[in-house]
């Protein structure tokens, strides 16, 4: 069966009326969503990520950071608590 033809089956079910107003509900979610997003991308710029068991900064988008302990910080605060820069990322030549 297609995504159309269960759509078409889920529309028939609970009645169009009902259907057009929970698409235009999970519109304004996925819109309150990126708004969300943003709002909590945009707290953290100009921050680095610190691994606390290794003592290294990196960027938000480097691998090394997946499944570790961390915290944000700027970079002057991460060098002050004698954190070093990921080789992989360079976290300092931003």
């Amino acid at each position: 069966m297609t995504g159309r033809a269960v759509i078409g089956k889920i529309r028939d079910m609970i009645g169009s009326r009902v259907y057009k107003k929970l698409s235009v509900l999970a519109l304004l979610l996925g819109a309150i969503c990126a708004v969300l997003f943003n709002a909590c991308s945009d707290r953290n710029e100009g921050k680095v990520i610190v691994i606390e068991k290794t003592k290294t900064y990196h960027r938000a988008e480097c691998p090394k950071v997946n499944m570790a302990k961390t915290q944000f910080m700027t970079i002057a605060e991460a060098e002050s608590a004698h954190c070093a820069p990921c080789r992989q990322c360079m976290p300092h030549e931003q």
